[in-house]
């Protein structure tokens, strides 16, 4: 995947946004378990891993074990989760995809041409149509003479278009996947601004007209179509992550629970082999690690979930101050028009 860079404060908040959101959930497990090998590996290599005495490995081994059919039960559980999405009557189904359909008639109706079908591209038209609502509304008020009604208009504008194009030029550094125009999607919060515009409305009733008025409902729908469409794409994202992170757990759970059952099975038949075999300081660290493997994926997978979901936790009208203040560090400020 491609690095989307969401923050580009510096190397630090680059770095966590690609654990928690970029980077491929492998690289992320490997590097969970990287201090405990380097650890392990130093305690082998100094000695410091006496292995005379098993019965501290047998305890550990059986605690991997168990642990590890526990994390295996997780795979069923997530299985009935997506399947409970995925397991529908044909009602159920056609009012879900008439659902769907008048979304998309919607959205084409303040763009132009018919809806993608691909989330991405669907995703970047949503964007482009509230971009080009906004020119539309800011357009109206360029012949007036300044006062408070153009200024408004003016801050409210400029503020929805530089965050749209913010967003595609996530989007033009991105694979244009899922997972990735999500990534994108996360900068796309409007409340602000659909505040904003509701603001206009009340507090320049008197001055508008009847088709800045409903400029500025079209402006009010579009950047809500993009919040719908964020939503939509986090569904879709979670759902094919779980079923994804379930069939990888299964994977790597079976050597998982193979490898230290196997080394139990060692100890128990020779409990003298730590003091005769030399190998066997290595063996031990790599079936730890090999037994350590399922909770390095559960945390990588979990990560980018839980973040995913806390990031699009509000939806409009509402916003979280936490969204808000990444807005701002990514150049993005507020207006407050009519205040």
């Amino acid at each position: 995947m491609s690095g989307v860079e969401r923050n580009d404060e510096g190397v630090v908040n680059r770095a966590v946004d690609w654990v928690l959101f970029d980077g491929s959930r492998w690289a992320v497990a490997g590097g969970s378990l990287l201090p405990i090998v380097v650890l392990l590996g130093l305690m082998a290599g100094t000695d410091l891993l006496v292995l005379d005495d098993t019965e501290p490995l047998l305890f550990l081994f059986s605690a991997i074990v168990g642990g590890n059919f526990t994390l295996l039960t997780v795979v069923l559980s997530v299985n009935q989760l997506v399947l409970s999405r995925q397991l529908e009557s044909p009602g159920e189904v056609r009012d879900r995809i008439g659902s769907v359909h008048d979304y998309r008639d919607e959205v084409e109706s303040h763009t132009e041409g018919v809806a993608p079908v691909l989330p991405p591209e669907f995703f970047l038209r949503v964007l482009e149509g509230a971009r080009r609502q906004a020119q539309e509304l800011g357009g109206l008020v360029a012949g007036r003479s300044p006062d408070p009604l153009r200024e408004d208009v003016d801050e409210l504008v400029e503020t929805v278009t530089a965050q749209i194009d913010r967003s595609r030029e996530l989007y033009g550094q991105s694979e244009a996947g899922t997972v990735e125009v999500l990534v994108v999607a996360l900068e796309t919060n409007y409340a602000m601004q659909i505040r904003d515009a509701r603001r206009i409305k009340r507090h320049h009733e008197a001055e508008l007209s009847e088709e800045l008025r409903e400029r500025i409902d079209d402006l009010i729908d579009s950047l809500e179509h993009v919040d719908v469409a964020r939503q939509y794409l986090k569904t879709l994202y979670i759902q094919d992550e779980l079923a994804r992170f379930s069939r990888l757990l299964l994977y790597v759970g079976i050597p998982a629970m193979f490898v230290p059952i196997c080394v139990l099975a060692g100890f128990t038949t020779a409990p003298g082999i730590g003091s005769t075999n030399p190998f066997l300081p290595a063996l031990v660290v790599a079936s730890i690690v090999v037994g350590l493997l399922p909770l390095a994926v559960l945390f990588a997978f979990v990560l980018r979930v839980a973040s995913v979901s806390q990031e699009t936790i509000a939806i409009t009208p509402f916003t979280m101050a936490q969204q808000e203040s990444e807005d701002r560090s990514n150049g993005s400020e507020d207006g407050h028009p009519g205040s």
